[in-house]
C-alpha cells in the first residue's frame, strides 16, 4: 500500500463494481502469474461478490463498506 500502483484495469459494463473482483484477479493472475497478497478497493468493490472472489483466490480483501 505504501507504493499505491495500479497493477490492474479493466472497463465494467455495469453500474457499479460489484462484479469486478473476479475478472481482476484473473486478468492479474494470468498478466503476472501471481496474485497480490491483499487487494484494496474503493466502496463499489465492499460486497460479499468480492470477499468470496478474493477467499476464493486466497487474497485478503480490503474494501471499504460504504461511501461517505
Amino acid at each position: 500500500m505504501d507504493s499505491q500502483v495500479i497493477v490492474e484495469n479493466h472497463i465494467e459494463d455495469s453500474v457499479t463494481d460489484a462484479h469486478a473482483a473476479e475478472p481482476a484477479l484473473e486478468n492479474m493472475q494470468q498478466d503476472f502469474g501471481v496474485l497480490p497478497e491483499k487487494l484494496v478497493t474503493d466502496a463499489g468493490y465492499g460486497n460479499k461478490d468480492t470477499v468470496g472472489a478474493c477467499l476464493e483466490h486466497e487474497v485478503v480483501p480490503i474494501c471499504a463498506t460504504a461511501e461517505e
